[in-house]
């Protein structure tokens, strides 16, 4: 049920012209946090569009596609390319060719069965990627987890002028662990740290949830949210500070710009989705972290 007072995240709309082109970052605040939540879920189906392309794009599926294509037009109309219905050339021996009705028939058939090729890989290739489409939908059961807290208390405070001492928390954690960017009265990006390990050598946060509003991607958003989060790191004071991202290995544009910040490759890991993405197209989760120690 919608909260009164929440912003609109307007994933299935353009950004209103008429709002000043203002750009506000901060960190996410309550009114803004149905929004945030439909940004990471819009993120992920994302996520999947990219991987789907990615899988067909790859050099295992073009040779499987290649492969289709040269035996379907070799069993269907291989035999009706010969050097003596081309002996008076080329342009002579097209015109014969499609004068044929038989040859004019199996090219039909070659093209329908070319056309049914395409749809079955793709198909197969779009049910590999639906663990992220899974992901997506577990995301309203999981805001503890990704969000550091539930997303429906803390949208709740929407207009509050008093807080308890819990919701008080709420507010201070996303102070200090949230990036929040507000574009035209709109939201467009957000991330979310959370500690992991905390002694007194060392800090150590890990990015558990990110979304950015899908035109804004390839806009240098991703470098800019980023960005604050190193800014946190080198304001820790007495300890080491670290902080993690995990991306996949098709999520070629994100890690370069991780890794043009100063974000180092920790580790890498198949991922445990499914056999063709793990064996066949291997496909990693890789581990990037920026790390800030003391002298």
């Amino acid at each position: 049920m919608p909260i009164k007072g929440q912003m609109d995240a307007r994933l299935s709309e353009p950004l209103p012209v008429e709002q000043v082109p203002k750009l506000d970052i901060s960190y996410i605040t309550p009114n803004c946090s149905q929004a945030v939540v439909n940004l990471q879920m819009d993120y992920l189906m994302n996520k999947k569009s990219i991987l789907t392309r990615w899988l067909f794009g790859s050099q295992f599926t073009l040779s499987l596609i290649t492969a289709w294509i040269g035996t379907v037009i070799y069993w269907g109309v291989g035999d009706y390319f010969s050097s003596y219905t081309f002996k008076n050339g080329a342009l002579d021996g097209l015109k014969q060719l499609f004068g044929n009705s038989f040859f004019r028939a199996g090219l039909i058939e070659v093209t329908g069965l070319i056309a049914l090729g395409f749809a079955v890989v793709w198909t197969v290739l779009f049910e590999t990627t639906a663990w992220l489409k899974d992901q997506c939908m577990k995301v309203p059961d999981e805001q503890k987890e990704l969000f550091g807290l539930d997303m429906s208390e803390y949208a709740s405070l929407t207009g509050k002028k008093k807080f308890s001492a819990e919701e008080k928390k709420q507010i201070e954690f996303m102070k200090k662990n949230s990036v929040h960017i507000v574009y035209r009265e709109t939201p467009i990006a957000f991330i979310v740290k959370q500690i992991v390990v905390d002694t007194e050598e060392s800090i150590e946060y890990k990015v558990t949830a990110l979304g950015i509003r899908r035109v804004y991607v390839s806009a240098g958003v991703l470098e800019d949210l980023l960005t604050y989060l190193i800014r946190d790191l080198h304001e820790v004071n007495g300890r080491n500070a670290k902080c993690s991202l995990d991306l996949y290995n098709f999520e070629t544009f994100d890690q370069d710009i991780a890794k043009s910040l100063g974000f180092k490759l920790e580790k890498e890991v198949k991922t445990n989705q499914n056999w063709l993405l793990r064996n066949i197209f291997r496909v990693t989760l890789r581990t990037y972290s920026y790390e800030v120690t003391q002298e």
